[in-house]
């Protein structure tokens, strides 16, 4: 049917035509969504303007850290900052969250090495000082190699790894990989996939599309070391019930932690290390 207005005919829209015009639009959002992914879920860029350039542990308080550097199995080159533990103290392996650079928890670094810890905090690939772009399989060789240095440097017999928001990912890989003394995956996401899904709801079929997926739920019941899960009862940006996914589907000893009135990034240090003395030294 036709209308006509000042003599000439207009056809009307139909809704096939509505149709297609939202499926070419939703075809657009998911190309751009797809390609600029990886500045979503590794937004290194995001560390120097919350933090500021990336300085020497002294600037941030950390006297007695020092500046380490080695290189990844794939030839980039990687950073971190390291303190030795006191003796027969577990060496943490600490992997940070996103958006930040290491500096981000340097205060966290301290209280660990005043606790007896032994302390390598990781840079990753594409954050701070350290070479290459972020991605999953970097993030990988990454972790490698800093286990590899503590081995060699610190001739570390109990390493523990600490995987923060996207560093829980990595915590769980390493942990399947080889025997650890334990891992402690704090505000922790069933995986990546699962996010995208969660936070772009209104997008069918995004689950698929996510290039680093860092599939923390098909892995844990692999892992034999004791495992710590530590969640704030209010994250909002990865929600407890992803935390509480992961401590059902682990089969080696487990502990899970809700934290009240605490969110993504705010877990207070010192309740974070009387977990720790507590669950590791049974």
């Amino acid at each position: 049917m036709t209308s006509i207005i000042g003599g000439a005919t207009a056809p009307r829209k139909t809704p096939i035509r509505a149709l297609l015009r939202l499926l070419g639009i939703l075809l657009i959002f998911y190309v751009v969504l797809f390609a600029a992914q990886r500045y979503l879920v590794f937004p290194a860029y995001m560390a120097d303007l919350t933090l500021g350039k990336l300085q020497t542990p002294a600037d941030y308080g950390l006297a007695d850290f020092t500046e380490v550097h080695f290189t990844a199995e794939d030839g980039v080159p990687i950073m971190g900052w390291s303190h030795p533990s006191e003796k027969s103290m577990p060496d943490i392996l600490y992997l940070h969250g996103n958006a930040m650079h290491i500096a981000g928890r340097a205060q966290r670094y301290q209280a660990f090495a005043e606790a007896g810890y032994g302390v390598l905090a990781l840079s990753w690939r594409g954050y701070g000082k350290s070479g290459g772009e972020p991605s999953e399989e970097g993030f990988y060789h990454d972790a490698r190699a800093a286990i590899t240095w503590l081995k060699h440097a610190f001739a570390a017999p109990k390493i523990i790894i600490y995987g923060e928001s996207i560093g829980s990912g990595v915590a769980v890989e390493m942990a399947k990989e080889q025997p650890v003394f334990g891992i402690v995956l704090q505000s922790a996401y069933t995986s990546v996939a699962d996010v995208a899904a969660q936070t772009y709801w209104f997008l069918p079929g995004i689950h698929y599309l996510v290039r680093d997926p860092l599939d923390s739920l098909s892995k844990i019941a692999e892992i034999r070391s004791p495992i710590l899960i530590i969640h704030g009862e209010r994250d909002d940006l990865i929600p407890i019930a992803h935390g509480k996914q992961l401590a059902a589907a682990a089969t080696s000893r487990t502990q899970f932690i809700a934290i009240p009135n605490a969110g993504h990034v705010d877990i207070p240090d010192q309740l974070v290390i009387k977990a720790m003395l507590d669950f590791f030294h049974e």
